[in-house]
């Protein structure tokens, strides 16, 4: 007895090949909506690193601020303001906020509010391990500069010496208010508590 092989390729070649139209709409549908639920869970995520990314940044600049506090013997202000006392913070107001740019927009870093963000930098280095060290804290986790605010409300209330820290966040606007003391998960700006009193 003898054995023949099939032929299988045959037998492929007059099969019906591909998918049905109903096919292709049931698989796009499964797609479209498997697209719906991770795209949005995706993006709170990225967002949520991004936040995560300020904070850290944000603390450890809170902690190389207290260490130059500490070996000065001095209010921040002294410390980061320029030779007349004014403070490091000179960025314009879009709308009553504090506006920020890219850290790695030149065009900023010619502004009033980037040369500012660049001298606090410098001085704070000496504190760090490098200056470049330190040009990474204060960038948030969207680019943008954390700007440093020495003495908040200085004068107004009983002369208090509050230091503060904004994080522009996705639009690049910071201010006082942005501080959330219910949900500091999701706060955009950060005390520095006080350098002390007038």
């Amino acid at each position: 007895m003898s054995y023949t092989r099939p032929n299988i390729t045959a037998r492929l070649l007059r099969s019906p090949a591909g998918f049905t139209l109903v096919e292709m709409l049931g698989v796009m549908v499964i797609i479209s909506i498997l697209m719906a639920v991770a795209v949005p869970t995706y993006m709170s995520h990225k967002e949520g690193a991004r936040l995560s990314v300020t904070h850290q940044n944000m603390k450890q600049i809170s902690d190389l601020v207290e260490l130059a506090r500490e070996e000065n013997d001095a209010t921040l202000l002294q410390i980061t303001g320029d030779p007349a006392g004014n403070s490091a913070n000179s960025c314009a107001r879009a709308g009553g906020l504090f506006k920020t740019g890219k850290v790695a927009d030149a065009a900023w870093r010619g502004t009033a509010c980037g040369t500012a963000w660049t001298n606090v930098i410098k001085k704070l280095a000496p504190y760090s391990s490098s200056e470049a060290t330190v040009e990474k804290l204060f960038t948030d986790g969207w680019g943008r500069g954390i700007l440093l605010d020495e003495n908040e409300y200085d004068g107004v209330w009983g002369c208090t010496r509050n230091d503060y820290l904004y994080s522009g966040g996705p639009d690049g606007l910071m201010d006082f208010y942005r501080i959330d003391y219910r949900n500091p998960d999701k706060s955009l700006a950060r005390p520095l508590g006080f350098s002390g009193l007038c």
